[in-house]
């Protein structure tokens, strides 16, 4: 409502051969650059970098569906995991078999709904939208050997 803006950040959102994300935080400050025809002042603004953390850093406990992948995946992994190559000329990868993770994530993600087929739906759309959104910097994922597979990323 008064027009005053914060946490101005320079953020990359889309590169297609560098990283993307956070680059800077800046504010700006008001520069004089003389004095006009009314006797008033005159400038631009310049841009000031400006220290501290990128709020786009920060870090979060998860969601239920998150917290409920990461640690299906590490025990589907420590379990049943298998040594595959997932393409060619990748080095070989500890991954885990995408139905086997679903079948651990359906044990850990808890519905309320007592209508089996609404809870059984539930759990299908968390476990989407939660594989949909794991960090491609942590985990890896891929088809191999007639089947869908995930690592983690070391």
């Amino acid at each position: 409502m008064t027009g005053r803006a914060s946490n101005r950040e320079l953020v990359c959102a889309k590169a297609r051969d560098g990283e993307e994300g956070p680059i800077s935080a800046f504010a700006l400050e008001f520069i004089e650059l003389g004095i006009d025809a009314d006797n008033e002042p005159y400038g631009s603004c310049c841009i000031i970098p400006a220290d501290g953390t990128s709020r786009f850093d920060k870090t979060t406990a998860g969601t239920k569906g998150k917290l409920a992948i990461v640690d299906a995946i590490n025990e589907t992994l420590d379990g049943q995991g298998k040594i595959i190559c997932p393409r060619a000329g990748m080095a070989s990868v500890k991954a885990a078999k995408v139905s086997d993770v679903h079948m651990e994530f359906n044990r850990r993600y808890v519905v309320i709904d007592t209508d089996p087929a609404k809870a059984a739906n539930a759990k299908r759309m968390a476990f989407k939208r939660a594989l949909d959104n794991l960090s491609p910097a942590e985990f890896g994922a891929g088809s191999a050997e007639g089947a869908d597979w995930v690592w983690r990323i070391t």
